[in-house]
């Protein structure tokens, strides 16, 4: 179910979604 490829692509939007996350959290709690 769960091809490499698939897990690439996941990975490849989650790592900037988890960065803009950080950056937002930083951002906004000072």
């Amino acid at each position: 179910m769960a091809h490499p490829a698939s897990i690439s692509c996941l990975r490849a939007f989650i790592i900037p979604l988890s960065f803009l996350f950080v950056y937002f959290f930083v951002y906004f709690i000072p």
